[in-house]
């Protein structure tokens, strides 16, 4: 009887030692099935279906196969929580110093939280609306801030041309100036990498339990998404003359005057072809 017993368990172990064989030849579901059948011992007893249970092993080794191997696990995480930016308005200097932060990331998501209360909810749907072109006239004043460090162009910063004015590879906040027991005048250094800064001044307020920077120049108009469509095409514009201007191809100021001229007319024509009205048009 013992002997008996043992024989449909060597065969057991035999099928499944066969099915790891399998499985370690090419780790393939079908392979498996074929060794998971039903099978006989020389008696006539059935012994089955035996399964060949999928190895914890094999998934991690096939997700570790398929990941590129340039990449690593991670990667860009750190840049990425680099660019996050956490707006302070505790002091009128923190806010100001939010600011700083908020302009060189280049992202303008959380500039509703650092501006005064009453312009804040129109900043955000001008943000919402102009975010897109904002960094690109972000990139547009930095190239134009590294060729021509004397330049005047930036009324082509939406939002507001203060703003525009604060955006430069350099920016700090030099000076706080006290006014009142509420207010304070923030004095901001801008300028292009190694070169001579230009100093700016906003009035920072106190309301309630926060401090609010105010934007003498923040008109937004009083349809801003049906202004902001009349806009678009002008990022990819921005873009391009940013890239011109890199290069040398337009290497006056004046150059870069008539390229922007063409971008308000709607006619600019990008190096890839086509002209901006066209762009619109497709949009």
């Amino acid at each position: 009887m013992l002997e008996k017993r043992l024989v449909p368990v060597g065969l057991v172990w035999a099928i499944l030692w066969a099915g790891g064989l399998a499985g370690c030849r090419d780790g393939t579901a079908d392979t498996r099935e074929e060794f998971a059948g039903v099978m006989t011992t020389d008696d006539g007893r059935m012994l089955g279906p035996i399964v060949v249970p999928e190895r914890k092993a094999d998934a991690i080794l096939g997700a570790a196969a398929a990941q590129p191997a340039s990449e690593t696990p991670g990667a860009g995480r750190e840049d990425q929580l680099a660019e996050e930016v956490t707006v302070d308005t505790s002091t009128a200097e923190a806010a100001a110093n939010s600011l700083v932060a908020i302009l060189q990331s280049g992202d303008l998501t959380p500039l509703p939280d650092v501006v005064s209360s009453d312009q804040a909810e129109l900043m955000r749907e001008m943000v919402e609306a102009y975010n897109s072109l904002a960094k690109a006239a972000r990139q547009l004043k930095l190239a134009l801030d590294a060729k021509f460090p004397d330049h005047d162009l930036t009324g082509f910063y939406p939002i507001s041309q203060t703003l525009g004015s604060l955006v430069a590879a350099e920016l700090r906040v030099e000076e706080m100036r006290e006014v009142s027991d509420t207010e304070q005048t923030a004095v901001f250094a801008a300028g292009p990498a190694g070169g001579e800064p230009r100093q700016v001044e906003l009035t920072v307020k106190q309301e309630e339990d926060a401090w609010r920077i105010v934007l003498p120049d923040f008109a937004p108009p009083p349809d801003i998404a049906a202004a902001a469509s009349q806009d678009e095409g002008k990022d990819a514009a921005f873009a391009d003359i940013a890239r011109r201007v890199e290069s040398g191809d337009l290497a006056t100021v004046e150059a870069v005057k008539e390229q922007l001229t063409e971008v308000a007319a709607g006619t600019y024509e990008p190096a890839g072809g086509g002209t901006q009205e066209a762009d619109e048009s497709e949009q």
